[in-house]
């Protein structure tokens, strides 16, 4: 694509997939909460 932005969030995405999934398949995060 010729988006910059677009193409920099996708390869942050793609790095990241596995742990921003498991958040929605798992429930589980490593944050604290109050």
């Amino acid at each position: 694509m010729k988006n910059k932005h677009l193409n920099n969030f996708l390869s942050m995405l793609n790095a990241w997939k596995d742990y921003v999934l498991n958040y929605f398949t798992h429930r589980f995060t490593t944050s604290v909460t109050k």
